[in-house]
């Protein structure tokens, strides 16, 4: 079993619910809650984490009032998770945007009708979601 920094820093995971740490249902390392995002990133004088490791549905999850967020960017990992792949970009301005990315199963599953005029709309990103900024 792979236990300390290393493995703290791949299988951490944020929680809601969770003040401080806690114990990780995967098993592995631990949970944390907004409140430990907001000292590191105080304490390191940044803006933002991210981070990966865990699958998120739609490819990118912010957590903490967009001060962390999670990329995940293999979609439909292990034909389980029907997710969508997520990349994040960082302009010049330090501005975020995101690409989104789906199985071809995924648009297999559409019907005719749709799956034609959906292809943009499904890796369009809404506007809200194109910055970092911890203001939303």
């Amino acid at each position: 079993m792979i236990v300390g920094l290393l493995c703290d820093i791949l299988w951490a995971d944020p929680d809601k619910e969770t003040r401080g740490w806690g114990e990780n249902d995967r098993g592995v390392s631990f949970v944390f809650g907004v409140d430990v995002v907001e000292k590191f990133l105080h304490r390191h004088d940044l803006d933002l984490i991210c981070r990966a490791h865990q699958v998120v549905e739609d490819g990118y999850e912010f957590f903490a009032q967009r001060r962390l967020v999670t990329l995940f960017s293999a979609p439909n990992y292990c034909g389980e998770f029907d997710n969508a792949g997520g990349m994040m970009s960082v302009d010049e301005t330090l501005m975020c945007s995101f690409q989104l990315y789906f199985s071809e199963e995924f648009f297999m599953n559409l019907d005719n009708s749709v799956r034609r005029d959906s292809f943009l709309l499904y890796l369009g990103v809404p506007k809200a979601a194109r910055s970092c900024s911890s203001n939303p």
